[in-house]
């Protein structure tokens, strides 16, 4: 009861702070333009927002416009640049979690180092192989890294678990490719995906300053399919089958396969089916496929609590072709990252 009471009070006073120092607070909240004028005015901005959410108890690290190596991006200049919490996952265990946003922009030669040595430790933990995927690729690694938002897990300073998200710019608000999602074995079935995956969700709406925005996923998961079914807005396809093929799916849909394949390890030899959204081949090697998510043996990669997802992904896939799901959904700030932060959620956990 202190502990609730104490957070209300702090979360009291950073709001009351917000208010009273709002002009200090425009440059970032109205995102004007940064120039001689405006950069000592920019710079008390991001002092204040600093003390107002250190009071809130957030963690937030902001960005400078200086540290931006890519103001003229396609993409947002990112506000926070690294989100730090700490989370309790099942059994009472606490995991540090460290979400970055656009790294790749900001971050220095060692800093990217560390953060690939971190993705390639979790694989190793959850496959015993490193995948053939942009990721882990270390030449160009800070271009790989210009368009993710990751989220890497710590047990007692040792990386387990990461989720890999990617913009993709698409009109006025890029959407968010839902990526890769890897935990190490001996960290499974801690429900470490719920916390890692709603990070990677909820700080891009801080930096894209919107509510609401399109999410994109491939996966042959059940799990995945599913959870992305359940937990998103207007999911399509889903295993329910209770949501129509609209343009802005199709179009989504298109735009993504058509040009940013390579940064989600799908094959550009595959096949996108606009009926069933199936995109077949996906994982084939040749065209740039992840052939290690190919199941040779067709063993499903996971299962959903409902069985009905089970047999939806089981009909329209084949494993052992390397087909995968394409899906197009909606966040939506105070629906889905409740749902997200409440309740279990399996990506494409491998």
């Amino acid at each position: 009861m202190a502990s609730l009471l104490g957070n209300v009070a702090r979360y009291t006073i950073a709001i009351l702070l917000s208010v009273l120092l709002l002009p200090a607070l425009l440059p970032i909240l109205l995102q004007l333009p940064y120039g001689k004028i405006s950069s000592r005015w920019y710079g008390l901005s991001l002092r204040v927002a600093s003390l107002i959410t250190s009071i809130a108890g957030v963690n937030f690290q902001f960005l400078s416009p200086e540290e931006d190596l890519e103001r003229k991006s396609l993409l947002h200049s990112p506000l926070i640049k690294v989100w730090t919490s700490e989370v309790r996952v099942k059994g009472g265990k606490k995991i540090l979690c460290k979400t970055y946003d656009q790294p790749g922009r900001w971050m220095s030669e060692t800093g990217l180092e560390n953060l690939h040595t971190w993705l390639g430790d979790v694989a190793m933990q959850s496959m015993g192989v490193i995948p053939t995927h942009a990721l882990f690729d270390r030449a160009g690694l800070r271009d790989v890294m210009r368009n993710r938002v990751i989220t890497v897990g710590f047990d007692n300073g040792q990386p387990i678990a990461f989720n890999a998200m990617v913009y993709i710019p698409y009109g006025d608000t890029p959407v968010l490719h839902l990526g890769l999602t890897m935990i190490a074995k001996t960290h499974r079935g801690m429900r470490i995906q719920s916390p890692i995956f709603s990070k990677g969700l909820v700080l891009p709406m801080f930096n894209l300053r919107k509510f609401s925005y399109y999410v994109t996923n491939i996966g042959a998961s059940a799990a995945g399919i599913g959870a992305v079914s359940d937990y998103f807005f207007e999911s399509y396809p889903n295993y329910k089958e209770d949501v129509k093929c609209t343009e802005a799916h199709l179009e989504i849909a298109r735009f993504a396969l058509r040009h940013y394949r390579h940064e989600f390890g799908c094959s550009k030899n595959a096949i996108f089916d606009e009926t069933t959204f199936v995109v077949h081949g996906a994982n084939e090697p040749l065209g740039g496929g992840t052939q290690e998510f190919i199941k040779e043996d067709g063993t499903p990669v996971s299962f959903y609590k409902n069985q009905r997802c089970n047999d939806f992904v089981a009909a329209r896939i084949d494993l052992t072709a390397g087909d995968e799901i394409f899906q197009v959904g909606k966040v939506d700030f105070v629906g889905t990252s409740l749902k997200y932060m409440l309740s279990p959620i399996t990506k494409k956990k491998v």
